[in-house]
């Protein structure tokens, strides 16, 4: 009997080591990419101070979209399109004319089979409705050239 259970410890523990090489190759992936995230960490903080220190009445985001279009051409890229709008994300109409009609109808289907994303989206919506009138989208269309 002892050899049997110690037979079934050894077969375990020798599956269980199997799985150490892509655990460990994830984990090192993991810090490989916090640590490729951590570089920028300076320039994105500059990145968000001046970003708020743009106050442009009347939300044209004119400063801003301009700002963000630099740091793209700088980095290679050309622009193709910048769209200032209300902040209206996770409203149903935005979502239909940014998805189109076939797939809003997936994200609504899954909006409802799952109802812990669910509580997290209606909550995130509930934010943007409640600070509609000091929240806008800029949204930039670069490629790289």
């Amino acid at each position: 009997m002892k050899k049997l259970i110690l037979l079934g410890v050894f077969l375990t523990t020798g599956l269980a080591l199997q799985g150490q090489p892509e655990i460990q190759k994830v984990e090192k992936l993991k810090a490989e990419a916090a640590a490729e995230v951590e570089k920028f960490a300076v320039l994105g903080q500059q990145i968000n101070d001046m970003l708020f220190s743009f106050a442009e009445l009347g939300f044209q985001e004119f400063e801003t979209a301009a700002y963000v279009t630099g740091l793209l051409e700088k980095e290679g890229f050309s622009v193709v399109k910048v769209e200032k709008n209300p902040m209206s994300l996770l409203e149903p109409g935005r979502v239909i004319k940014d998805e189109g009609l076939l797939r809003a109808l997936g994200i609504v289907f899954n909006i409802a089979t799952h109802p812990k994303e669910r509580k997290r989206i209606l909550t995130m919506r509930g934010v943007f409705r409640k600070y509609k009138d000091h929240l806008n989208a800029v949204a930039i269309v670069a490629k790289k050239n």
